[in-house]
Parts: C-alpha cells; sequence; structure tokens
C-alpha cells in the first residue's frame, strides 16, 4: 500500500502487490485501436479533452495508478499546465504527470 503522508489517501502499490501483479497476468488489459494520434502533453492549456487509450508502451502500473485516480478511456479532463509537469483535472482533483507518462495518454481533441 501507498500511503499519502499529507491527507493519508492510501492506494494499493501495484508494483510491489502480488495479489495486482496476479490479476493483472490473468486479466491483461486489452488495447482498444487509436486513429487519433493526439496525447495530453499536445492539448492546450484550458482545453477539455476526451481520454481516448493508453499507449502499448505503458506500464500496467502506470495504466492501474492512472485509473486510480479517474484518468482512464473515455473520461473528460481539462489541461491546466504544462510546465514544469503536465496538470490536469479530474472532476475535483488535479493530478500533475510527467511529460514522459503525458505521451503515453491518447486523446481526442475537439474543436
Amino acid at each position: 500500500m501507498s500511503c499519502c503522508p499529507e491527507c493519508g489517501y492510501t492506494t494499493v502499490d501495484v508494483g510491489r502487490s502480488r495479489a495486482a501483479g496476479w490479476i493483472g497476468r490473468v486479466f491483461p488489459s486489452r488495447q482498444v485501436p487509436v486513429e487519433s494520434e493526439a496525447t495530453l502533453e499536445s492539448a492546450s492549456i484550458g482545453e477539455e479533452v476526451a481520454i481516448a487509450a493508453f499507449a502499448e508502451a505503458m506500464t500496467t502500473g502506470h495504466r492501474e495508478l492512472l485509473r486510480a485516480y479517474g484518468l482512464e478511456p473515455g473520461r473528460t479532463v481539462r489541461v491546466e499546465q504544462h510546465a514544469p509537469v503536465t496538470v490536469v483535472r479530474v472532476d475535483q482533483t488535479e493530478v500533475a504527470l510527467e511529460a514522459d507518462l503525458a505521451r503515453l495518454i491518447l486523446v481526442d481533441i475537439t474543436p
């Protein structure tokens, strides 16, 4: 388990959990082919985008962690900033993502 020292929020550390590793092997995530090459990193600040899919290069641990924070395909997020890290708002929560991870989140940008 990982615990935030500030607020006490606890979540499963999928990289160290044997149960989470077993579940990931038994029920591997399926990738949906995406035609768009737009990524979260390429979205403009202040723009609302829908998460289309996670890139195949993303690890299972990162996928599960993002889902724990509410970032999953089909969800709409608002891009708050890109420097020094990408920050997105999901409902009332802000999540900071390193550029390498933001590049692996494919989005649908609607005009």
